[in-house]
């Protein structure tokens, strides 16, 4: 994925990587980022890891992770730990999330059919 501005003329952000899966659902991601002209930082670009991965233990359980670092502040951005439950006409999702300056859970229910609700 990459995004491309025609005011300055070079790519803003981009994030590149292998990603493998099987026949279970169960996959793992592992991104390279790079984002140019990070305000909220004061910093010309960033480069970081991203690592995602889901593992369905069974049809209805699965577990996941997510974890982002960025090399050019040398810390972790964001960390997630999950947990979920699915039903034939309904789920459930246990996560926990770690940010820079942040921290907590997060339960969402699904009704299948009908959307989500919670967080």
């Amino acid at each position: 994925r990459a995004e491309w501005s025609p005011y300055d003329n070079h790519l803003t952000r981009y994030r590149a990587g292998p990603r493998l899966w099987n026949d279970r659902g169960d996959f793992l991601n592992a991104d390279y980022i790079f984002r140019r002209e990070i305000e909220v930082r004061n910093q010309a670009h960033s480069e970081g890891l991203s690592l995602r991965g889901t593992l369905n233990i069974n049809p209805q359980w699965q577990v996941r992770a997510e974890y982002e670092y960025d090399f050019a502040a040398n810390e972790m951005v964001t960390s997630v730990t999950g947990v979920g439950y699915r039903s034939q006409c309904w789920a459930v999702d246990l996560d926990y999330r770690e940010e820079r300056n942040d921290r907590g859970f997060m339960i969402l229910f699904t009704l299948v059919g009908l959307g989500t609700f919670g967080q």
